[in-house]
């Protein structure tokens, strides 16, 4: 059987591979045949998903400091000539809105942004391909055989937008890498990103379900990694919330040898000398309350019991305030400052937002065109970057995106022109 031809085939209808088709057949022309492949029934299942519903589509701030990976330098070469999300999108019939930096549909639903993608595509004119899982990419003279299980087609030109290894149930578990390790594209290694960080039960039982407000360090063998500030939530065995998914990235207890902690600063406004000021005037205000109630008003009561536990000073037999010396309310300063917790573990590929680390970025030109391929293309959560939740992962898919489906038209077009 004759292998279908196209023009420019994108691997995967996630949000970077989306705005690759569409800005791949905007800048070439109706005369370009344009596909998408993708493994699941629909495109942009992922979509659906960010922002618990809403899809935080992208941060009107973008910031080095918010991302991590090898290819930090050449996304921000990217996101300085690449158009705005929110104009983009603007110009697709989406109107956004914001909350402190981060933009979400009007409408506050994740399927308004997928639904305007999907116009967009009919528009256009763009071939979807659906329950097509492209399995093999194999160079022939100047474009590529693109093998599924049962058909094989033929581009001149490859978006590989598969993902990473996150969010599994969504059709992102990372398979789509083999086709790289097969052309011999190197990957640094992947670990979940975005996710919970496992410490020791007994240090947070207590606390499940409560959410405190404070500023967490990443520190790897006593050296200080990442520090963010934001409400903690602690569950029966791990810290949660924005500011340690943030530091998750950073993290990987079980890769290596290294011993990783967090520490928690309860009162990060406030000195470590001020807060030991505070609590002599507690100590004198309460010295004859039981010592659990020496930090009531500042912090929740199973907060206080547990530092107090930690800290070895609330015991079985009752105790009163004026019983703590110098030494003891010197600790529990010190713990309300810098409370530690020993890290064991994080979550796993299917609690995991996103995937840290992917391609290097000594595989890839400016283009995010692969170095040993020439029209073979590369964006999003398959590339090493990864962004601090609030949006910056979805500002660099679109952006990606954009990037290569232009850079692959251009270069089609150039192509074509000389024929």
């Amino acid at each position: 059987m004759k292998q279908k031809q196209y023009h420019i085939a994108v691997i995967g209808g996630g949000a970077s591979g989306l705005l690759a088709a569409i800005a791949a057949k905007i800048e070439s022309g109706s005369h370009c045949r344009v596909v998408i492949f993708e493994r699941n029934d629909r495109v942009g299942r992922k979509i659906l998903s960010t922002g618990n519903g809403r899809c935080n589509l992208g941060n009107t701030v973008i910031q080095k400091e918010n991302y991590g990976g090898s290819m930090v330098e050449k996304a921000f070469s990217i996101f300085e000539q690449a158009p705005k999300t929110e104009a983009y999108f603007r110009q697709m019939g989406l109107i956004c809105r914001q909350e402190e930096h981060r933009l979400y549909p009007y409408s506050n639903h994740a399927s308004a942004v997928l639904d305007v993608l999907r116009l967009q595509l009919e528009t256009l004119q763009i071939d979807v391909i659906c329950n097509c899982q492209i399995t093999s990419i194999i160079p022939v003279k100047n474009q590529f055989c693109l093998q599924s299980d049962m058909h094989s087609y033929l581009a001149e030109k490859v978006i590989f937008s598969c993902g990473g290894y996150a969010a599994p149930t969504l059709g992102t578990d990372g398979s789509a890498f083999s086709m790289l390790k097969a052309l011999h594209i190197h990957c640094n290694t992947c670990t979940p990103a975005l996710c919970f960080l496992k410490t020791e039960p007994e240090r947070v039982r207590a606390l499940k379900g409560i959410r405190l407000f404070s500023q967490a360090t990443l520190y790897r063998n006593g050296k200080l990694l990442k520090t963010e500030r934001g409400e903690v939530q602690f569950t029966e065995q791990a810290l949660s919330g924005i500011c340690i998914f943030n530091l998750s990235a950073y993290c990987n207890p079980e890769g290596n040898h290294s011993v990783y902690e967090v520490a928690l600063d309860l009162l990060p406004d406030w000195s470590l000398e001020r807060v030991q000021s505070l609590l002599w005037e507690l100590y004198a205000l309460r010295c004859e309350f039981p010592i659990e109630e020496l930090l009531t008003g500042i912090l929740q009561k199973r907060v206080c019991l547990q530092i107090l536990k930690q800290c070895g000073i609330f015991q079985k037999h009752q105790r009163l305030v004026s019983s703590c010396s110098v030494s003891e309310l010197e600790q529990i300063a010190a713990c309300l400052k810098e409370w530690r917790f020993p890290i064991i573990g994080k979550g796993d590929w299917k609690t995991a937002q996103v995937t840290c680390g992917g391609i290097s970025a000594e595989e890839v030109r400016s283009t995010l065109e692969s170095v040993k391929y020439k029209g073979l293309y590369f964006t999003g959560e398959a590339l090493d970057l990864h962004g601090d939740c609030g949006g910056y992962n979805l500002n660099w898919a679109w952006a990606s995106g954009w990037w290569t489906g232009t850079h692959a038209a251009k270069e089609w077009n150039q192509n074509n022109d000389k024929d």
